[in-house]
C-alpha cells in the first residue's frame, strides 16, 4: 500500500485493487485520478466541484456511515464542532486501518477516540488556528498511540485554512527532528505487525 501526500488535507491511498484519495478540496488538480473520494464536508457545492476537476467517474463519500467499495471499508465520522462541520474518515485495506481526521479543530470525546483507537496510521492536521494545536496533537497521538502518525495542515504558503504553526513548530513540539520527507509512504501489515514503524513521517507535498 503507498500513501502520497498533496498538501493541506490530501492524500492518495493506492491499494492493489482501488484508489482512493482522502481529504480533497476545492484546490484538487485535474491531473490526480482515483476510485473513490472522501470529502471532509457534507457539501453538495465542494462534492460537485472535486468530481468536476477529476472528470471520471468516481464513488465520492462525504458524510458518517459505513461503506464498502473493491474491497475497502470505508468509516466516515462525525469530528465537527459546534463552528464548523468536519467529517473524519477510517479506511481499512490490505489489513491495515488508516484515520484521516480531516479539519479537527478540537481533541475528539472518548466516545470518538474509542472508535479511533485501534488504527495504524493516523494522518493528522497539526497547524493549530483552525485545527488543533501541535500541543493537542501529541496528546491525541499519545491516546491514540498509531504505529505511525503523518503530519497534515499545518501553516505552509499554500495553506487554504487559517493555521498558526508551522511542520517546523509541531516537530519541534514533539521533540523530533526529521531531515528528508519521504515521496510517498510504502506499508504493509507485517511491517506494523511487527512494530518496527511506531513513528511520526513526513511526506513531500507532491502538489507542487
Amino acid at each position: 500500500m503507498e500513501i502520497t501526500y498533496f498538501g493541506n488535507s490530501c492524500f492518495r491511498i493506492k491499494g492493489k485493487k482501488a484508489v482512493v484519495l482522502v481529504g480533497a478540496d476545492s484546490s484538487i488538480s485535474s491531473k490526480l485520478t482515483a476510485d473513490v473520494i472522501c470529502v471532509l464536508e457534507n457539501g453538495e457545492k465542494l462534492k460537485k466541484t472535486v468530481k468536476s476537476a477529476l472528470r471520471d467517474e468516481v464513488l465520492i463519500f462525504n458524510e458518517p456511515g459505513e461503506y464498502e467499495v473493491s474491497e475497502i471499508g470505508v468509516l466516515g465520522i462525525d469530528l465537527g464542532d459546534k463552528q464548523k462541520e468536519n467529517i473524519g474518515f477510517i479506511l481499512m485495506l490490505e489489513g491495515l486501518r488508516i484515520a484521516h481526521l480531516g479539519n479537527l479543530s478540537e481533541i475528539p470525546t472518548e466516545k470518538q477516540i474509542q472508535i479511533i483507537n485501534g488504527i495504524d496510521i493516523l494522518l493528522l492536521p497539526v497547524g493549530g488556528g483552525e485545527v488543533i494545536s501541535p500541543d493537542d496533537a501529541l496528546k491525541l497521538i499519545s491516546s491514540i498511540e498509531p504505529d505511525v502518525v503523518v503530519p497534515m495542515s499545518y501553516l505552509s504558503s499554500k495553506s487554504i485554512l487559517k493555521l498558526e504553526d508551522s511542520l517546523d513548530d509541531f516537530l519541534k513540539t514533539a521533540g523530533v527532528e526529521i531531515s528528508e520527507p519521504l515521496d510517498k509512504l510504502v506499508l504493509s501489515f507485517k511491517e506494523t505487525e511487527d512494530k518496527q514503524a511506531k513513528k511520526i513521517i513526513l511526506l513531500k507535498d507532491k502538489s507542487e
